[in-house]
């Protein structure tokens, strides 16, 4: 099962982080950075397929 990803936006500009921060690394306003929790994709199983055995022929032969 996959982990939820939490990460923060900063309103005034749109900067995201990984971590809540007072003041926005890039534009420096202060408490504008909001929580945000990314739902997780649901990965569903790898199916596969059957590999043809035909040769290629190869050059030079």
């Amino acid at each position: 099962m996959a982990k939820t990803k939490t990460v923060f936006y900063c309103t005034n500009c749109g900067n995201e982080t990984p971590k809540w921060m007072g003041r926005c690394p890039s534009c420096g306003a202060y408490n504008t950075m909001e929580e945000h929790v990314e739902k997780p994709v649901a990965a569903g199983k790898a199916k596969s397929a059957p590999v043809g055995m035909s040769r290629k022929p190869q050059a030079g032969r």
